[in-house]
């Protein structure tokens, strides 16, 4: 099917005049070109695998008739089999097609675009050039790419305002938020969570702002064309997928804090200047969880920092982004309270969220799901962890938690006629409550028939096998079966990723 100008699917926004006209332009010499090139399978063709993202974005806040940010991306793959179209992630911004630049890394030799097409229902930038990708090669793309900026989140990138309390004027700045798969919405990318890659983040902004990502930053360099900008160089991540991936350019006021030990992790929290005393409270706890999980896990997180955001009127709870943490401020900021024995009921939820969200790195980030279908498992690990890192601080505590989850979700699962932890809905499936808590109710269930230093040898087993991958459902019950079997249950377990585990109720083979 060909394309010419009255077809166009829109890329971004008409009003981003220079950006479109190249749109226009490359999509009528594709035309011309004879019959387009298509791609229509709902995964990634597998003959393309990312490895490094090279991302430089300079995003303008000064002014809210400029919201927006504009920037390019210089993404590294592996050739797996000889192919001359590429396709990735791109839709809802502008691309400059007529820069995009495809180049092999050992001859230096430039390919030519011949072709280019949109899937936009599928949200492909499908690419075609003038001879074949080598099998066994390395190559690098480069693509220029930028839009307008609001507070819609479906864009991946967007904006949040806090409101002075005295002259109630509004004070903007830019918040990421990407999974399970929004960050083609923001810049061109292979957007699937089992395609890991490391990422060099360089993000120009006015200097009366400052630069947060996953890394801390390393440089602050003059722009050299636009006065008052900078450029804020930040350190390169280690491997994780596109979701994982977050920034934030704003002028948020932070307290400190840091883990002990000989590889500290520093932790600041930021929120509003009016609001900074309310920080202490998850400045403090933080460490905490951050330490014991350290200790429990036996592992140590490839980080040297956590940020964690507070923010009004953010769309969730909180979202565990590697490295920097963003949660709901009415959620997370508590006044000072007396010590006692048990924290109250608001007290308590701020816990379990920072409790919660510290595990994911974790379970959820160290570690990652295949795909989304296997959401459940990191979400259910991290709120069994989550219970262990509430009973460490408050004994007895934490059982009560999984006990108040289990007669949750039962009661639900009762009114509703069942859970199912592990469906193809995607957005579905990484936002609903009952699901998480039952299961960890089903983890928990696990650990009781195997006990608690099977469970935990699993664990470790599971941690060091899959660290900086990709892991599903039967590696994960792999992992519970050779510990059981290290520990010669007399029961003979056999753990199964039946369907029945994940899909209504549970059940386990028992042999």
């Amino acid at each position: 099917m060909s394309i010419c100008p009255s077809g166009v699917p829109r890329v971004g926004r008409p009003n981003v005049a220079i950006y479109y006209l190249l749109i226009l332009l490359g999509l009528c010499l594709g035309a011309d070109a004879g019959k387009t090139t298509y791609y229509d399978s709902p995964r990634l063709p597998t003959t393309l695998v990312p490895f490094h993202y090279e991302l430089k974005l300079l995003t303008r806040l000064e002014n809210s008739s400029t919201f927006g940010y504009e920037g390019a991306v210089n993404i590294s793959f592996f050739v797996h089999k000889s192919t001359d179209v590429v396709v990735l992630h791109a839709n809802d911004f502008s691309i400059k097609l007529g820069k995009i630049r495809l180049l092999e890394w050992n001859t230096l030799n430039k390919y030519e675009v011949t072709e280019f097409n949109f899937n936009r229902k599928l949200d492909y930038l499908i690419i075609k050039v003038d001879s074949y990708l080598k099998e066994g090669r390395y190559y690098s793309l480069n693509i220029e790419f930028g839009r307008r900026m609001s507070e819609n989140r479906r864009g991946g990138y967007f904006l949040v305002y806090s409101t002075d309390v005295v002259s109630q004027q509004k004070s903007w700045y830019s918040l990421t938020h990407f999974e399970p798969r929004s960050m083609r919405y923001t810049m061109p990318c292979f957007d699937e969570p089992a395609l890991k890659a490391t990422f060099n983040v360089t993000l120009g902004h006015h200097k009366r702002f400052q630069s947060f990502s996953t890394m801390k930053v390393v440089s602050v360099l003059a722009h050299k064309e636009m006065k008052d900008y900078v450029w804020s160089v930040h350190e390169t991540t280690p491997l994780m997928p596109t979701y994982l991936l977050a920034f934030s350019i704003n002028n948020l006021t932070c307290t400190f804090s840091q883990t002990g030990g000989p590889t500290p992790v520093r932790i600041r929290t930021c929120a509003k200047s009016s609001e900074l005393r309310l920080t202490t409270f998850a400045s403090q706890k933080a460490p905490l969880f951050l330490e014991y999980f350290e200790q429990v896990l036996d592992m140590v997180l490839p980080l040297n920092k956590i940020d964690q955001l507070a923010v009004e009127k953010y769309p969730t709870d909180a979202i565990e982004n590697w490295g920097l943490v963003v949660y709901s401020s009415d959620l997370i900021l508590q006044t000072d309270e007396p010590d006692i024995s048990e924290p109250s009921r608001f007290r308590l939820q701020a816990l379990q969220l920072i409790s919660h969200e510290i595990a994911h790195m974790w379970f959820g980030n160290l570690i990652t799901v295949a795909w989304w279908t296997d959401v459940w498992l990191k979400e259910g690990l991290t709120g069994y962890f989550e219970v262990l890192g509430i009973d460490h601080l408050y004994p007895r505590l934490g059982r009560r938690i999984l006990a108040k989850y289990r007669e949750t979700t039962l009661m639900h699962e009762a009114e509703s006629g069942g859970i199912f932890v592990s469906i193809k809905d995607i957005q579905a499936n990484t936002s609903n409550k009952y699901a998480y808590q039952k299961a960890t109710s089903v983890l928990h269930m696990a650990e009781g028939m195997v006990g608690n230093t099977t469970f935990l040898d699993a664990i470790h087993r599971y941690l060091y096998q899959y660290a900086l991958a990709s892991a599903t459902t039967d590696q994960f019950f792999e992992s519970i079966q050779q510990a059981s079997d290290r520990a010669k249950i007399p029961a003979r377990l056999r753990f199964t990723s039946r369907p029945s585990w994940t899909h209504g109720y549970s059940r386990t083979a028992i042999w």
